[in-house]
């Protein structure tokens, strides 16, 4: 969940602190619908909060969720961004909230389901598989925290290492890490998932968000839950052959249909444009910026100009332009912006 995450990052500091809100008001959302859809059990795998120093604000916010939500027994493992920061200095840890903290598995029997949890680090990666005991007969769910490898490791790493958890009668491997849902069998019994993360903290998380769903009477059939108050979007805008910058613009608004006005979004221009053409991103951003909760415009297109225009001619133009096109310490972008505004100056044009 990534709780009390700065997300400056992304955000202006206004648009953070309204995030920040809306991530714990998200945590007590989810367990409102656990309680109302009969869900006994919620399982955090890890990274509850985004880092160890957690403001006392959101520490004691999910503390009284959790306690407002008695009907839901929340089993929370530990993940390496908080560490034992949560749990540190709380006077009265809930009832219904079991935190594991150990490098050994902790076993939890609820009816018919075994679930076991363990912390995995470097110091017990070597060991922690060949300790982990399960009866065939049992429904069997295992918490990890970490990145999977799809090989056998010769030196101990922290990794969720999936050959070692092969064909020892996990029904379901419940993990924390990556912020993507992703779900991929196991072995001929079980399957293993990342439910990803409650929220998308910026444009390196695009997409659904949500949690998965378990129903122990058909393990194997999990469901992803799409949860997220607001969904970040990159929207790739091809603009070559356009040749005014209110044709560029109606492009934009055409590819952002559809997406929703509380979403979060990042527009990327691309292609060639005419050395006439002049890009407005800031501009584009700020007035995007009103219609959505957020958004970024990043300009990528670069300049067409024939070799002809470049290598041909005489006078200060056609010097400019071979100046700054043989710069090598300039990108494409850097190029055309040059080129674009030094043409207008050298024209006496405003722009």
């Amino acid at each position: 969940l990534h709780l009390d995450s700065k997300l400056t990052s992304n955000f202006s500091a206004d648009k953070a602190k309204i995030r920040r809100n809306e991530f714990l008001l998200n945590f007590s959302r989810l367990l409102s619908d656990a309680e109302k859809n009969g869900v006994k059990i919620v399982i955090i795998a890890g990274d509850l909060f985004d880092e160890q120093k957690i403001t006392k604000y959101a520490k004691e916010e999910v503390i009284s969720t959790i306690n407002n939500h008695k009907d839901v027994e929340i089993i929370y493992l530990v993940g390496n961004h908080e560490k034992t920061a949560f749990l540190d200095g709380i006077d009265s840890i809930p009832s219904n909230l079991t935190a594991v903290t150990s490098l050994t598995w902790e076993k939890f029997v609820r009816d018919d389901v075994v679930i076991s949890l363990a912390n995995l680090t470097k110091n017990n990666a070597g060991i922690i598989y060949s300790t982990l005991n399960l009866n065939k007969e049992d429904k069997n769910i295992v918490v990890m925290h970490g990145a999977t490898v799809n090989y056998r490791m010769k030196e101990d790493k922290e990794f969720v290492n999936i050959p070692e958890l092969k064909d020892k009668y996990i029904d379901y491997l419940a993990l924390g890490h990556y912020h993507s849902f992703i779900k991929e069998n196991l072995d001929s019994r079980g399957i293993y998932a990342y439910s990803g993360c409650l929220e998308g903290r910026g444009f390196d998380e695009l997409g659904d968000k949500g949690y998965v769903l378990i129903d122990t009477d058909d393990i194997k059939n999990i469901k992803f839950i799409p949860f997220a108050k607001r969904t970040a979007h990159e929207v790739v805008v091809e603009v070559d052959g356009l040749k005014s910058w209110s044709e560029i613009k109606t492009k934009v608004y055409t590819a952002l249909k559809g997406i929703s006005n509380d979403d979060i979004i990042k527009v990327v221009l691309t292609g060639k444009i005419d050395k006439s053409t002049l890009i407005f991103a800031e501009e584009l951003q700020n007035s995007l910026g009103i219609t959505y909760f957020f958004a970024k415009v990043y300009d990528e297109t670069v300049l067409f100009l024939t070799e002809e225009e470049l290598n041909t001619g005489v006078g200060i133009k056609n010097e400019f332009l071979a100046l700054v096109n043989k710069d090598g310490a300039l990108t494409e972008q850097d190029k055309t912006k040059i080129i674009q505004y030094g043409l207008k100056a050298l024209k006496g044009e405003d722009f």
